[in-house]
């Protein structure tokens, strides 16, 4: 089975497109299957990135939890705080902090969180029973996702990420494969 360091990592695997899930006057949400070279499990991953280079990925692995990574350009020379993290807010609702269930993973017998300087991936629902979890209900209804991430160095940026074609995409995602 493949873990979700090994996508953040980006070790070897083999991609194959599906073609971007873009419509006329939404983001382009891009569709791929991974294949993992070693366990041929195969992993459906939705993404968007913006100008800049900033990217939010959704995928799920082979047994089934939907994972998110949030992953800062490497052209840019922001490292995030391994302390604080992130925090999202999907329109106007409530926003959800990292931080805080970085604090509590330690006691969890499974990280639903891991992190590098440059990525942050983190689990957005565990991928049993017949309804999605809150947020991802929220993202395929909403307009934009908002990440703000925390730097290093102190302070912290606010990035924006449209959510248009996000509810297709993630009815993608969710297929099993036969």
């Amino acid at each position: 089975m493949i873990g979700p360091r090994l996508i953040g990592l980006g070790m070897a695997i083999f991609i194959v497109c599906a073609g971007p899930t873009s419509a006329r006057g939404q983001a382009s949400w891009s569709r791929k299957v991974q294949v993992d070279a070693m366990t041929d499990d195969s992993i459906r991953l939705v993404s968007t990135t913006t100008d800049d280079g900033y990217e939010f990925a959704v995928y799920r692995v082979a047994h089934g939890r939907v994972w998110a990574r949030f992953t800062v350009p490497d052209a840019s020379a922001d490292v995030i705080a391994q302390d604080r993290l992130l925090v999202y807010r999907i329109d106007a609702g409530e926003p959800f902090d990292l931080g805080a269930q970085l604090r509590i993973q330690r006691y969890l017998p499974n990280p639903t969180i891991q992190s590098e300087p440059k990525w942050v991936n983190f689990v957005m629902w565990h991928g049993e029973g017949s309804e999605i979890g809150k947020a991802l209900r929220d993202m395929a209804s909403g307009k934009k996702l908002l990440v703000r991430y925390f730097v290093f160095t102190g302070g912290s940026r606010d990035i924006s990420f449209s959510l248009g074609g996000f509810g297709d995409a993630l009815r993608w995602l969710l297929q099993r494969d036969s």
